[in-house]
């Protein structure tokens, strides 16, 4: 099936995705950046603490844009498929590799180097068990926030059945509700398997990063997809909404968001409010603010500029380099440069510029190697040749 895009899509989704992914970037580095400061007041810590959720945002952003991308594409559906996986990788691999080396030597894991974690980290399988996820207390990252890139390579792997089938806007709602039935599904039976071994904090931390329980949050870059896409009077409606009221609609998702942060995390699916687990109702707010910014009449700067466009291009490259980044900043302060111990609107003064240099210098040093080690190969990643070759294989 291909989807005829219209010609405000084809040219606003680009900037709108970018600047997107810029601020998921911002967000995860909040949250990382409020350890340079151990003692800021509580009411920030919670706030900024949400920007746990910028993950979420990316996964949003990287369905649509792979949707976008996958119906803009022609020719045999083998050969699409190769495309798919070879881009893919390319994409991802060099610079998450690089980033394995660099952090074995920034943060060495002595005693805890295991073989086998460091082979399926490598081979983004590593988000499939608790015991290699590497997310609990005084376990091994081989890649620091590396539980990420395995969801998204486990979404990549169901993506082209998922692109094949869920082709119609009432499709994509099946999906969404069939998400939600797994997340509910898939915690409840592994659950009963991991914290009788584990126990309940490292088995629910890991029952909330792994790919069954995030599915739902790329599942909302297929409904968008599909709203911004599908003729029928269902899409148009609520096309021209957004259209209208655009900034009402972001506006809405923004107070709705800090609301949340004063209710706090969620995990999962509870009998109390607010019901749903804070990650999704976290990424119903975040669709809701794209869908503002791809169909507002007019352009919702605040949102997407050039800052957030720009953060939002080397974005992968800042995700994973921001970690040092925020370990130089800390060795910082431990040596004396500035004041750890500082507490109330001091500490919130001294906070807003060093998470400014938190932004800058990742973005600085993002920029230098999203020149030399994915831009290359991701011009190797397009040549014709590579899937014919690997085809003839």
């Amino acid at each position: 099936m291909s989807v005829a895009l219209s010609p405000m899509i084809e040219q606003e989704k680009l900037a709108a995705i970018d600047a997107t992914r810029g601020w998921a970037i911002i967000l995860v580095m909040l949250v990382h950046s409020l350890a340079i400061l151990p003692e800021l007041p509580w009411p920030v810590v919670k706030i900024g603490s949400f920007g746990w959720y910028g993950v979420q945002l990316f996964f949003i952003a990287s369905a649509l844009t792979l949707l976008l991308s996958w119906h803009r594409q022609t020719g045999p559906l083998p050969t699409k498929i190769g495309n798919f996986f070879i881009r893919r990788f390319f994409r991802i691999a060099p610079m998450y590799y690089f980033a394995a080396l660099i952090y074995l030597y920034l943060r060495p894991p002595g005693q805890l180097f295991e073989i086998e974690q460091m082979l399926l980290t490598l081979g983004f399988l590593n988000g499939w068990s608790p015991d290699w996820m590497g997310t609990t207390e005084g376990t091994w990252q081989v890649v620091p926030g590396g539980w990420s890139i395995s969801v998204e390579f486990s979404f990549y792997l169901a993506f082209p059945l998922l692109a094949l089938y869920l082709t119609t806007l009432q499709r994509s709602i099946s999906f969404l509700l069939a998400s939600l039935f797994i997340m509910a599904a898939s915690h409840q039976f592994a659950a009963g398997l991991l914290i009788p071994r584990l126990g309940e904090d490292i088995a629910g931390n890991f029952l909330f990063f792994w790919f069954p329980n995030q599915l739902i949050v790329f599942s909302l870059g297929f409904l968008i997809f599909h709203i911004i896409t599908s003729p029928g009077i269902v899409s148009h409606t609520i096309c021209a909404s957004f259209r209208k009221h655009g900034r009402e609609y972001l506006l809405l998702a923004v107070i709705l968001f800090l609301s949340l942060t004063q209710i706090g995390p969620v995990k999962t699916l509870t009998t109390n409010f607010p019901w749903l687990p804070t990650h999704v109702l976290v990424s119903v707010l975040f669709a809701v603010a794209l869908m503002a910014v791809l169909l507002a009449e007019r352009p919702l700067r605040l949102y997407s500029n050039r800052l957030t466009q720009s953060l939002g291009e080397v974005s992968f490259s800042a995700y994973l380099v921001h970690w040092a980044v925020i370990d130089f900043l800390r060795y910082m302060g431990s040596i004396g440069i500035y004041d750890t111990t500082i507490t109330g609107f001091q500490a919130i003064a001294e906070f807003i510029p060093a998470f400014v240099c938190v932004v800058a210098i990742t973005f600085v040093i993002s920029r230098v190697t999203y020149r030399f080690i994915e831009k290359p190969f991701i011009a190797i990643s397009k040549q014709p040749w590579l899937v014919a070759r690997l085809a003839q294989r």
